[in-house]
């Protein structure tokens, strides 16, 4: 744990929680702990700056460091969107390890791509112009 900046700090936790994880990292990377130590705090401090006040969404599992996951992760919203009955909003969450505002994006999300898909192969007719 980095010296000063412990969990019992005063200051919002998710920002102290990058903190440390930056400095770990930066540790990690060969950078002195003092220094790693500064320079996790710019880097929360600008995160702050930028994101500060806002609600704020991190999902889980969908960032390798390069890219999404989107593959891995539309397979299981269309496992999730598949076993949801209407009832058994705390199994699905359990079970796939989401929360509740996110299954009902899920939900959201493919049903908008049924929509998508069904406006794709059933264009709308052209209106005949009256003449």
């Amino acid at each position: 744990m980095n010296e000063g900046l412990k969990p019992s700090s005063k200051g919002p936790e998710f920002l102290l929680d990058l903190v440390h994880h930056s400095a770990d990292a930066l540790r990690g990377a060969g950078l002195p702990p003092e220094t790693a130590k500064n320079v996790a705090i710019e880097i929360a401090t600008r995160i702050a700056e930028q994101w500060g006040g806002q609600d704020i969404y991190c999902p889980k599992g969908t960032w390798n460091g390069r890219a999404p996951l989107c593959f891995k992760i539309e397979e299981r919203d269309w496992k999730i969107f598949h076993e949801f009955d209407g009832t058994n909003r705390r199994e699905i969450c359990d079970r796939h390890d989401v929360s509740v505002p996110r299954l009902y994006q899920i939900l959201s999300d493919c049903r908008k791509k049924i929509t998508e898909r069904h406006n794709l192969t059933n264009p709308p007719k052209q209106p005949t112009s009256a003449r």
